[in-house]
């Protein structure tokens, strides 16, 4: 099962080109109608323009060697370039005497390439035209999913620790093999107390942290989800709110909800937010009508607290399993699928 969520740490895509030894123009391969292919005439007519004037040119070179280069030699001739990047492996890619070489940063595999004689690094994407594929992108998937189902493996011996195999069998049958990998366990302390915002049976034996931020459309999907549950789960939601950056009013709504004087009128004011979240007037107006100091200062606590955990993006569930220690669950549910990861750990 795929589940969705706002990253924290959403960047704009970018094409790149590095220089080793010599110069190279790498240029993307689009399916063009009429008036965009003589758009592209004319930037490639410049384009050539400019390299006569400059006075580059391209040397056609060759592999000298049927032999597959090794990671070794790759780390060693571009080590200066690579910083906390590692290469993981090397294999043919589609164009001839290019490399495929797929690097490992900060966790992340992505793909590179680079010439049989190790003087070009290309980062950017290989789009088949005759097949209409983007032959990078489909790479960067099935790496993702390898890597998910690598994680789900640890995530589950984990798991099997605290909640018994038989539960991590059940979760596993609920979200999926690969859906394990948005499961972690982490260690919870000093949970925001102050304003808490309740959804719920307060008494309840089983409390779910939901970490969420209101301009989030994820967040407004798994909020949904929680009102359905609750209609006959016997739980306890509490709400921190964790504005992204990205988001315009998210920092206003967020001390907003929490400067009402009651639970009730923070849920109503917080489910108003998430009704009208397609309405930017509206959200404008209710994070300046509302805000308060107090507000935002218990929003830095919200933030802290969420940092503390390794938030990567909203929503963020976790569940408390024991005092101190809790199961983050990253991404937006359907009401189903939470109502039965409910009664697995409940």
């Amino acid at each position: 099962m795929v589940t969705s969520y706002c990253n924290f740490h959403k960047k704009p895509l970018f094409f790149h080109i590095i220089f080793t030894k010599h110069i190279i123009l790498l240029t993307k391969i689009l399916i063009l109608d009429k008036g965009e292919i003589m758009k592209l005439k004319k930037l490639l007519a410049t384009t050539i323009a400019v390299s006569t004037i400059t006075g580059l040119s391209y040397a056609q070179e060759t592999c000298l060697s049927e032999s597959p280069v090794s990671i070794s030699k790759i780390e060693k001739e571009l080590k200066p370039l690579l910083g906390n990047a590692k290469p993981v492996s090397v294999s043919t890619s589609p164009i001839e005497n290019i490399y495929e070489v797929i690097l490992e940063v900060n966790g992340r595999k992505i793909p590179v390439y680079i010439d049989c004689s190790l003087n070009y690094l290309i980062t950017g994407e290989i789009i088949d035209v005759k097949h209409k594929k983007n032959i990078t992108r489909e790479r960067v998937i099935q790496l993702k999913k390898e890597e998910a189902k690598e994680k789900a493996k640890k995530v589950s011996v984990e798991l099997k620790k605290f909640l018994g195999a038989e539960k991590v069998e059940q979760l596993k049958n609920i979200v999926g093999e690969i859906g394990l990998a948005n499961f972690s366990l982490v260690d919870v302390k000093n949970i925001p107390s102050k304003k808490a915002i309740v959804y719920g049976n307060k008494n309840s034996n089983l409390t779910i942290i939901v970490i969420t931020d209101p301009e989030c459309p994820f967040c407004k999907r798994l909020h949904n989800s929680i009102k359905e549950v609750l209609k006959d789960k016997n739980v306890k939601f509490q709400l921190i709110m964790y504005p992204l950056p990205f988001h315009k009013y998210a920092q206003g709504l967020s001390e907003a909800v929490v400067c009402q004087n009651s639970n009730e009128k923070s849920k109503k004011l917080l489910d108003e937010i998430f009704e009208n979240q397609a309405n930017k007037e509206k959200l404008k107006e209710i994070s300046e009508k509302y805000k308060c100091q107090e507000g935002k200062d218990i929003i830095e606590t919200h933030k802290e607290f969420a940092e503390n955990v390794k938030v990567g993006g909203t929503p963020t569930m976790i569940f408390i399993i024991k005092e101190g220690k809790g199961l983050k669950i990253s991404g937006a549910y359907p009401s189903e699928k939470l109502k039965q990861i409910i009664d697995v750990i409940k």
